[in-house]
């Protein structure tokens, strides 16, 4: 019995696969492969210059305490008092008061872009987090984050592919085609994207746990008084904020009316919207949905809770 074996000697090329590859002479070809590096080196050699700045001044006038904000002077009790100290503040502790928002907000937009089994998994997150209490989401997001960090690992090495010497000439890449793999890196970008998120909400909840008991915190507090307005007209409540849609006082008290007041409606009518143009059984529902809440009005506002 004669066995033909049929062996092919290939020349692996480890270059493209590390990250290196030979360009044409051209100066255009040559400037599109090392424009994202120049750009980096441009931008962290100015967040340098300003942080030098920075240190230089603080040590000239004798303060060496490294201030985290932007707007030191801007606190919780300055965004009450005008238009200006409230964008401070904004500006400052932003994504201490919004960020959970900010991130879930992102959340959607990957699961709603990927549509596959592991955005299945980060609709699983999703719900898991709105059935919580902010502490407890505080309490289980470093496993939230490091979920993240490990899909946006695995994706990468996924795309990093094997060494060129362990893959076949049959390989995942030869079955698809540019869009394919175009899409799933766009993919893999927006997961980073809201790694980007978590990771900052990460930090958020850091800052709110070490001061939960101190109200004296300049980013003030997030905590749910919905347990106090409930008990109201049984127990004292102080409420620390403004009347500001009875009592209007400044162009501060008019942009939080427009945001917290005028966005309801802009709720309902991009819900209603999305209920038009589709074509199905859920569309029905959101139909449904929005002309009741548009019969109830503003009359949602004085609901219980």
């Amino acid at each position: 019995r004669r066995v033909i074996f049929r062996v092919e000697n290939i020349t692996a090329n480890f270059a493209d696969w590390m990250g290196l590859r030979k360009t044409h002479q051209v100066w255009g070809a040559l400037l599109r492969y090392i424009s994202p590096y120049v750009v980096y080196m441009i931008v962290t050699s100015l967040h340098a210059v300003v942080k030098l700045r920075d240190h230089l001044i603080r040590f000239s006038t004798f303060d060496y305490k490294e201030h985290k904000v932007l707007f030191p002077q801007a606190t919780r009790h300055h965004a009450e008092r005008d238009l200006t100290g409230l964008l401070k503040y904004l500006l400052n502790y932003g994504y201490y008061k919004f960020g959970l928002e900010i991130t879930l907000i992102g959340l959607v937009s990957s699961i709603a872009y990927r549509r596959d089994v592991l955005g299945l998994t980060y609709i699983v997150w999703l719900i898991i987090i709105l059935c919580l209490t902010r502490v407890q989401c505080a309490r289980i997001w470093d496993i939230f984050h490091l979920y993240f960090v490990i899909s946006v690992l695995l994706q990468y090495l996924y795309l990093l592919n094997f060494p060129p010497n362990l893959c076949s000439h049959q390989n995942i890449w030869m079955l698809l085609d540019e869009s394919a793999r175009t899409f799933i890196k766009s993919r893999l970008m927006l997961d980073f994207i809201v790694l980007l998120l978590i990771s900052r909400q990460r930090k958020a909840f850091k800052a709110e746990m070490r001061y939960f008991n101190e109200p004296a915190y300049d980013g003030g507090d997030n905590k749910n008084v919905i347990h106090n307005i409930a008990q109201l007209g049984h127990v004292y409540f102080d409420n620390p904020t403004h009347d500001f849609c009875s009592y209007v006082r400044n162009y501060s008290d008019v942009f939080k009316t427009a945001v917290f007041c005028g966005f309801f409606w802009v709720t309902l009518a991009i819900v209603f919207m999305g209920g038009v143009c589709s074509m199905d059984m859920l569309s029905l529902g959101y139909l449904i949905f929005a002309l009741i809440f548009l019969l109830q009005g503003s009359e949602v506002y004085l609901q219980n809770i």
